[in-house]
């Protein structure tokens, strides 16, 4: 196509803006860059250099395992005995009377106290 003029790149401008088809965008592009001739711009393919051989595995040129023998497994660490659970009733009786006011009674606020005392005096 020969180059267009400045009316018609104008014409193709304004047809691009109000409905924006592809043939003025095409048009107006022309204007803008013009056209190129076309040419070959594909690199011709290089020539297979010489046959490489495959690599092999290590394994199959003889050269044994990458990773070594696998280490011996350790032997299970014994879990660590827990503390004793609660102490039953018969026994909250035997502590208080060698110990006083080692287990005082569930709601006595006065043994609270006093162990809140003795802590912070």
């Amino acid at each position: 196509m020969a180059k267009m003029s400045k009316a018609e790149c104008s014409k193709a401008g304004t047809a691009l803006s109000k409905n924006g088809s592809s043939a003025a965008g095409k048009k107006l592009a022309q204007c803008r860059w013009g056209t190129k001739a076309k040419t070959n711009t594909r690199k011709p393919k290089a020539a297979p250099k010489a046959a490489i051989a495959a690599r092999k595995s290590r394994r199959l040129a003889g050269q044994g395992p990458v990773r070594g023998p696998e280490p011996p497994a350790k032997p299970r660490k014994k879990a660590k005995k827990k503390a004793g659970g609660q102490s039953s009733a018969g026994l909250k009786k035997i502590e208080n009377r060698l110990v006083p006011g080692l287990n005082p009674p569930k709601g006595d606020m006065a043994a609270y106290i006093r162990a809140q005392q003795r802590q912070y005096a």
